[in-house]
């Protein structure tokens, strides 16, 4: 969040603070723009900033990947081949 001033602030660090904020606004909206209505319902938080929600995005969705990986990883080290189906039919199983 952008960090308040103090009272006796330049005119350049009050400039220098809209921009900021200017700019947190710009990349949050580009962010949640991006997402579907139900998550953007949920990340639409005017007190997030754009690196929160970025950052809580990733975690999410780099969870998810590493989850859906070690299914894919977990299902090849299980596989059998057996004998009564022919090679072409499992390897499309596979």
């Amino acid at each position: 969040m952008p960090v308040e001033l103090p009272e006796e602030a330049t005119d350049e660090e009050r400039a220098s603070s809209a921009k900021e904020r200017e700019h947190d606004c710009l990349c949050k909206n580009y962010i949640l723009n991006g997402l579907e209505d139900d998550l953007y319902d949920y990340y639409a938080d005017n007190k997030n900033t754009a690196m929160m929600i970025w950052d809580a995005l990733q975690k999410k969705y780099d969870t998810e990947e590493v989850g859906a990986k070690k299914y894919a990883v977990s299902r090849y080290l299980r596989y059998q081949m057996v004998d009564n189906k022919s090679v072409e039919v499992q390897s499309h199983e596979l």
